[in-house]
């Protein structure tokens, strides 16, 4: 209980994280121009949430086709209204373009960690409308599919006027997502109320913190009775709390952390006092963390946990992991899952393999969604990226006879404005002498092939857009079905339309010079 009061009078994990990491920001690289992208397959079957936090958002990483919302952190919202570090949403129209093969839907995160300014800003019908009006030009600018408020503090006296800006915001933008806490430890969240405007994203993380008094899972699936954790806090309990306060459980996500955390402790005791504060430890550096020391697992929270002789470190893994996924698909009535934030796996593709199976469960045999089947990608200038087994995606000929010929248009890839873009079917299966190509495009901005007949046209892009393109190949008297081919196209300049004038690299005081240097050393070491 006294780890979950303490944490209580902080603002939130995400607050945290802003706190901790917001100051130094992870250069995002320039993707490879050929870069192959995974086939859209129509995504999951539940929703799959991602934040994308601004100190580590390299978008050419972000799974795209196992998420089916990302969220780009954060803007800040001031308390009379205003919209302040923008320039955190540079990337916006990079996310939209990358987003759009897969259908993910995109949502600019506006943050207010502060009560005191939550309290104004929430209480003021001129500082509300004021934010609801930028907000809603962000979305017109930008094209957005929604916006995700991320309010953390929220005073028990704002309860109602939190519902009065959640209505007044959706008649506005439509898609609203709220961060809500895992215990409304002030009572500020009306979740049935709020459920009519708004989807729930439950931060479920921080029922163990980094000033927790005893070490522990940040994330326990169970806890109380039956485990070796007295407070009954934990996932399910939260599930069931915001379903007990008449949630619409279609408008309620669990995100799950993909961090914890590590406290120097006494003993390898479950529970065990903590004797400093814990500090972070991401996902990734956690598996090499279990490796090394001896992976343990806890089976009443259902956690893996390692002790080093002096610390236990209590973080996530792949089987943890599944068994959320699965317990939120199986066992309760919600929307789907969440996650914060991106990229703390290092992108692990094994990890989002499962992630992938686990929310994928609707049998669509029969139904269309791969790109191509097996060979060469498409390409920029002459060089060829490396083949990959996508499925049949169509041999038979287009009066409906079998036919062993296969269209294959290639993976998806990557493009920057200005490059020269090969398409390739060259895995295409064509038995018979005298095969003919014939491509076409089908969607994305207008580009002119030079040789629609051949078996690798090119064209130079002008605009940035997803580029669909067609392929049929046959003997000039039947064809395959199509098959199709993505280009994603970016353009590395387009954030300077959307960023503010300076640096726009904070809102809110500035960790300390020890604190800074901490915090590098964290990210290049889960690096």
């Amino acid at each position: 209980m006294l780890h979950l009061l303490v944490a209580a009078a902080f603002a939130g994990p995400h607050a945290d994280h802003d706190a901790l990491f917001g100051s130094t920001a992870v250069e995002r690289p320039r993707a490879l121009a050929h870069t192959p992208l995974p086939p859209p397959d129509g995504g999951p079957d539940m929703t799959v949430y991602g934040y994308q936090a601004y100190w580590d958002d390299d978008l050419t990483a972000v799974p795209w086709a196992d998420l089916t919302h990302i969220a780009l952190f954060t803007a800040h919202a001031e308390p009379d209204g205003r919209l302040t570090d923008t320039d955190r949403w540079d990337d916006v129209a990079m996310a939209l373009t990358l987003a759009e093969p897969y259908g993910v839907r995109v949502h600019l995160c506006v943050a207010n960690f502060d009560t005191v300014e939550l309290r104004t800003l929430l209480g003021s019908a001129d500082a509300r409308a004021r934010l609801v009006g930028e907000l809603s030009g962000w979305m017109a600018d930008t094209g957005v599919h929604g916006i995700n408020i991320d309010f953390e503090g929220v005073p028990s006296d704002a309860r109602d006027d939190l519902v009065t800006f959640t209505a007044e915001l959706q008649a506005e933008v439509g898609e609203v997502v709220l961060a809500t806490p895992a215990v409304d430890w002030s009572g500020a969240w009306d979740y049935s109320e709020l459920t009519r405007y708004a989807d729930l994203f439950i931060m479920g993380y921080g029922y163990h913190w980094s000033g927790s008094g005893e070490a522990g899972p940040v994330d326990p699936l169970f806890s109380g009775v039956g485990t070796p954790f007295a407070a009954p806090h934990s996932l399910s309990w939260s599930i069931d709390d915001y379903l007990a306060a008449d949630a619409d459980p279609s408008r309620v996500i669990l995100g799950l952390p993909l961090y914890g955390y590590e406290w120097e402790t006494a003993s390898d005791d479950v529970p065990a006092d903590t004797l400093s504060g814990g500090s972070v430890m991401f996902w990734a550096e956690a598996q090499d963390h279990f490796a090394l020391h001896g992976r343990r697992w806890e089976a009443g929270s259902a956690t893996p946990w390692a002790w080093d002789g002096a610390r236990q470190a209590w973080v996530g893994d792949e089987q943890s992991l599944r068994e959320r996924i699965v317990y939120v698909r199986d066992e309760t009535a919600i929307a789907g899952i969440g996650f914060w934030a991106l990229h703390y796996d290092d992108d692990d593709p094994l990890l989002w393999e499962m992630i992938a199976t686990e929310t994928r469960f609707v049998d669509t045999t029969g139904t269309s969604g791969t790109t191509g089947t097996s060979g060469s990608t498409g390409t920029t200038g002459s060089t060829e990226t490396g083949s990959t087994d996508t499925g049949d995606s169509s041999g038979t000929q287009t009066g409906g006879v079998e036919s062993p010929w296969v269209a294959d248009a290639g993976l998806p890839f990557l493009a920057y404005v200005g490059d020269t873009v090969v398409l390739s079917g060259a895995g295409s299966t064509v038995p018979a002498a005298g095969a003919q190509y014939e491509w076409s495009q089908t969607s994305g901005p207008t580009v002119t092939l030079d040789d629609l007949g051949s078996v690798e046209p090119s064209f130079v892009v002008g605009e940035p857009g997803t580029h669909v393109f067609a392929l049929r190949v046959g003997d000039g008297e039947s064809w395959t079905e199509p098959a199709f081919s993505h280009v994603v196209v970016l353009d590395p300049a387009a954030g300077a339309r959307h960023a503010e004038q300076g640096c726009g690299c904070g809102g809110g005081p500035r960790p300390a010079a020890w604190l800074s240097l901490w915090m590098l050393l964290a990210l290049v070491r889960r690096r």
